[in-house]
């Protein structure tokens, strides 16, 4: 499980050095308005923050992480269930800086 962390760690390091907020990400990957992220759709959003990442992911390292945050779930996750995937709660990390309104 060590990747893992490791993955989870650079793709929040791309959501805060881009002062993305959580919330706002999720929204954004929630394509349908739906509420929740099937793993179609956090397999996309992680592909397009991968993509920001400066030594990108490999492949099968988002795949596994997909199988992984979904393993508990019936194949979608809500913004908590989100949140907990990356070990989070609401609140911003202190060295975060926030995004504009």
């Amino acid at each position: 499980d060590g990747w893992v962390h490791k993955v989870i760690q650079q793709i929040l390091d791309v959501l805060y050095k881009n002062r993305l907020q959580l919330r706002r990400t999720f929204m954004y990957f929630d394509v349908h308005g739906s509420g929740i992220l099937t793993e179609q759709e956090f397999m996309e959003a992680l592909s397009t923050l991968n993509a920001l990442i400066a030594d990108p992911i490999p492949l099968a390292h988002l795949q596994e992480l997909v199988k992984y945050t979904y393993k508990d779930s019936n194949g979608h996750i809500d913004y908590d269930q989100f949140l907990t995937a990356f070990q989070l709660n609401q609140e911003p990390r202190p060295e975060a800086i926030s995004a504009p309104s």
